[in-house]
């Protein structure tokens, strides 16, 4: 980098074209509700979960948001039960907050003062 300084010419700067498409706007995504004084925004769906420093985790779509603004978010975080259950209905192996101790695939661990449960896939094969 001996011979290069920071520098970007002018000339390439230039304006976004028009767009492509007339009357095409792109949509806003939805302003946030306030609940409680605290601003919480609508989840779409949960893609999945994870413990992370002994906190459960979810990966979350905004209502509204691209993926790019998908988050993992603790669960005391997620207002969305029926969500939540969907989620774990549909992915009956993921992580989740059950109570006493943590399973994972015959394994038995406690994690502090929180507790999380894997449920083991169960196959039926005879």
């Amino acid at each position: 980098m001996c011979g290069l300084h920071p520098v970007f010419p002018v000339v390439k700067l230039t304006p976004s074209p028009p767009d492509p498409i007339p009357g095409h706007q792109a949509q806003l995504p939805p302003p946030p509700v306030v609940v409680n004084d605290q601003v919480e925004y609508k989840v779409e769906k949960i893609l999945n979960s994870q413990v992370h420093h002994n906190r459960l985790q979810y990966l979350v779509t905004w209502k509204g948001y691209g993926y790019e603004e998908n988050s993992r978010e603790n669960v005391d975080d997620v207002h969305a039960p029926a969500l939540v259950a969907c989620f774990h209905c549909e992915n009956p192996r993921v992580v989740r907050m059950i109570g006493v101790l943590v399973v994972e695939e015959g394994h038995y661990q406690r994690l502090g003062e929180e507790e999380w449960i894997v449920v083991p896939h169960q196959d039926t094969v005879s």
